[in-house]
């Protein structure tokens, strides 16, 4: 799965968001499997607190072909702070 984050994101992002899910800036997720929508709070710089929220599409084969991420920080989308909730909430459930 990782490998997928990484051409979602990108290495780049893929790179600071393995940094912010190690060093526990994730600081709480919740998945809602009804809606198929996992949100999340990351503690960003500085003080800022960003909350994410990923929507999850998927094929006949319930394998995701797509996510759809937003997040309240500057960047707003397909950022470290998104990236980072989904390393986390891979890790916990498993994969």
């Amino acid at each position: 799965m990782e490998d997928l984050l990484r051409l979602w994101f990108g290495e780049g992002t893929f790179g600071r968001a393995v940094t912010y899910a190690r060093s526990g800036r994730v600081l709480k997720y919740h998945y809602d499997s009804k809606e198929r929508v996992l949100s999340g709070v990351i503690n960003g710089s500085g003080r800022n607190v960003y909350t994410s929220e990923i929507d999850f599409e998927y094929s006949d084969f319930s394998e995701p072909v797509q996510t759809v991420g937003e997040c309240t920080c500057p960047v707003g989308v397909s950022c470290k702070h998104i990236c980072a909730v989904l390393l986390v909430a891979l890790k916990e459930v498993g994969e």
